[in-house]
């Protein structure tokens, strides 16, 4: 399988497409500030997500992970990016309890994950979410949109400039 490379999408945002189970993005954004990570990928492609940063990044670290919810084929490579890179991790105000604990996605009937993760842990990132976000901030460029549904604390990113979203799993909502 050929390794997953960086794509343009816009100006300032960039995605790399993972070829797991289902598809999976990883999205850079580009700005005076530093580089943006959104989404941390899936298991079983943090080595290649890391990679692939580096090489998009001109060996830049980026300077912040934001993660749009924490599925597990979203932040798999979170806990490894900030133990390695360092960078500020930020996450939806109300999605912190499933990435931390002690709140669980397949403890929501009727929740996707409530059927498909019971047989997996969740991607606790250790006590690492530095920034919450809500509704109206932003971040380098980044509009944040609180877009509960797919995951309890899911959130989108509008980069005006470029006129794109970037929202995870949004359009993925079973309910």
């Amino acid at each position: 399988m050929p390794t997953p490379t960086f794509t343009q999408i816009t100006p300032h945002i960039f995605k790399l497409d993972l070829p797991f189970r289902v598809p999976v993005g990883v999205w850079l954004v580009r700005a005076d500030e530093g580089w943006t990570v959104v989404d941390a990928g899936a298991p079983g492609f943090e080595d290649a997500t890391l990679k692939q940063v580096l090489a998009q990044t001109g060996g830049e670290i980026p300077k912040q992970l934001i993660l749009t919810h924490g599925h597990l084929d979203h932040a798999a490579a979170a806990q490894r990016m900030r133990d390695e890179w360092k960078l500020l991790i930020a996450a939806g105000r109300a999605e912190i309890p499933y990435l931390l604990g002690p709140a669980h996605y397949n403890s929501i009937p009727g929740h996707l994950s409530y059927r498909l993760l019971q047989l997996s842990p969740p991607p606790l990132i250790g006590r690492n979410v530095q920034l919450p976000l809500d509704e109206g901030m932003v971040l380098d460029g980044l509009d944040v949109f609180e877009v509960p549904g797919h995951a309890p604390g899911m959130v989108a990113l509008l980069h005006r400039e470029d006129r794109a979203l970037i929202c995870g799993d949004t359009f993925a909502a079973t309910g």
